[in-house]
């Protein structure tokens, strides 16, 4: 097999030169992503697919198990040596007995539907009191995060004790910043994070692979040319709960067998239309919202999808005591901000 540059793994400029980010992965890690890409998942021991009930994870999903499949049928890859696959869904309003206030009523039904289709095991995870708790955080820490454990089936805690103290009060922003577009920070990367750091299978394991379902059509190019958003997402680089944090320890890591964890966006270059292609070729029933006309299925209020947010808002009663302490409380100082509560004006 070809060694694959490191490059390839990372979005274009607006003259197509290559974007390097700090994480690139090592020529070593590199060709890992290109062995999977043809099928061969030898050197991997557990896949983790990030699923939102949305139909880019969905594609992600069937993806992954058509590739696996088509290594062991091409004899690439044998049976005994394919990988875990595992169903990782993060519940954005919290633990399973908290009010949902953004979450669709049946995300969490139609993941553990589709992941009984496909026999792959799925886990919980969630932030404590989810996006709403983190809206109206004041002089508090960042709430604690827990998680099924993917051997054992307990539920592990952890978080919460050390970290500053801080204040939120406000919606998050229609940004690429992580640090302003906090939900999905807060709400799905860490509490990911945390758990593969802290399972009892996938601390363990050498390689492991994080799957998720960015697609750089969904980023954004200026009328300069100049990209942004996921547009300059790499494909591939190395997950935040790797143990090696650079390169030297990446290939070291590898040589001492030490977890060394992944991050792959195998449908990162895909249209949408594909994406539904693939969905539909499979059989595989979409999420009801995308029946009911909506865009996004992650939250059924997205600070990204404010059409479609309006409407969901309409029929969301149990918004209404989050909107009015958020409307008393917040003051919401950007126009992205000023958005998002023009949604929630009408209902307060």
């Amino acid at each position: 097999m070809t060694m694959l540059n490191p490059l390839r793994y990372n979005a274009l400029d607006a003259t197509g030169a290559p974007t390097v980010k700090p994480n690139s992965l090592t020529a070593r890690e590199a060709e890992l992503v290109d062995r999977m890409r043809c099928g061969d998942f030898t050197q991997i021991d557990e896949v983790v697919v990030c699923i939102s009930g949305g139909k880019d994870s969905t594609a992600c999903l069937l993806e992954v198990l058509s590739l696996i499949a088509d290594g062991i049928e091409s004899g690439t890859l044998a049976p005994a040596d394919a990988p875990r696959v595992t169903l990782m869904h993060h519940l954005v309003d919290g633990s399973p007995d908290e009010e949902l206030l953004f979450d669709w009523p049946v995300t969490e039904a139609y993941c553990r539907a589709l992941a009984a289709a496909f026999n792959l095991p799925l886990v919980m995870s969630w932030r404590e009191g989810g996006i709403g708790a983190e809206i109206l955080k004041k002089d508090a820490k960042l709430r604690p995060s827990t998680f099924e454990d993917s051997g054992t089936g307990e539920l592990v805690r952890i978080g919460g004790l050390r970290g500053k103290t801080a204040t939120r009060m406000m919606f998050p922003a229609i940004q690429a910043d992580l640090s302003k577009r906090w939900c999905s920070a807060v709400a799905k990367i860490d509490v990911c994070a945390r758990a593969i750091t802290n399972d009892s299978v996938l601390s363990e394991a050498k390689v492991v692979v994080v799957v998720t379902g960015e697609r750089r059509e969904e980023g954004k190019t200026s009328k300069t040319g100049a990209v942004s958003g996921r547009a300059t997402y790499a494909e591939a680089d190395r997950h935040r709960s790797s143990k090696a944090k650079n390169a030297e320890q990446a290939d070291r890591y590898l040589d001492e067998g030490k977890r060394e964890v992944i991050s792959w966006r195998p449908i990162l270059g895909w249209s949408e239309q594909r994406v539904w292609q693939v969905i539909q070729t499979a059989g595989v029933r979409a999420h009801p919202a995308y029946e009911a006309g909506f865009g996004r299925t992650s939250c059924a209020f997205c600070i990204f999808d404010c059409a479609s947010s309006k409407r969901s808002a309409r029929v969301r009663p149990s918004l209404n005591p989050l909107r009015s302490s958020a409307k008393l409380a917040v003051e919401f100082s950007t126009d992205d901000m000023n958005a998002s509560v023009s949604l929630l004006a009408p209902r307060i």
